[in-house]
């Protein structure tokens, strides 16, 4: 295993894996804090008067959310599929960048449009209510995603140059 990529690799899926974690639960978990109301998304006889106002808000929040969930997943897979693939990394590596990169703008997105709608008194929240836990979890989630596109360009670049790939 090439030593430098190889721990650059186990680092992403531990991240990712964190990451994944804090997505599903701003996600899906319902309850105070939340970032949007699935049953208003769903169908919106279920909405309150404040969500069906912006229920336009709750979809692209749950839309970018969902999507980078989805990036996600397929990114920890594909990071498992090449963990044996050696001789490969130097191209096998490349799509990990832009898995990261997909991910971390996604999550960026639902938080800008989250905090716009908020923050300008559009937001499906009474007024004046402070960011739930959902909220912050999409936080610490965008800061995991930018750290795994940093850990990632820092692996490919180690493939690429194969004076710093030691096999073991």
């Amino acid at each position: 295993m090439c030593l430098f990529s190889g721990s650059g690799q186990v680092a992403f899926a531990i991240i990712m894996a964190l990451c994944i974690v804090l997505t599903g639960v701003a996600a899906f978990k319902q309850g105070e804090g939340k970032l949007h109301t699935w049953s208003c998304l769903l169908d919106e006889k279920d909405c309150t008067k404040l969500e069906f106002k912006h229920r336009k808000f709750m979809q692209l929040v749950a839309g970018f959310v969902c999507t980078s969930f989805i990036l996600e997943i397929l990114a920890m897979l594909y990071n498992f599929s090449i963990v044996c693939l050696c001789f490969f990394r130097d191209y096998a590596l490349h799509p990990l960048t832009w898995f990261a990169f997909l991910i971390f703008g996604f999550l960026l997105a639902a938080m800008i449009i989250f905090s716009a709608a908020h923050n300008s008194g559009n937001g499906y929240y009474p007024k004046g209510e402070e960011y739930g836990w959902g909220s912050l979890c999409l936080i610490f989630a965008i800061i995991l995603s930018f750290l795994n596109l940093i850990i990632a360009c820092v692996a490919l670049c180690f493939a690429d140059v194969s004076v710093f790939s030691v096999s073991l």
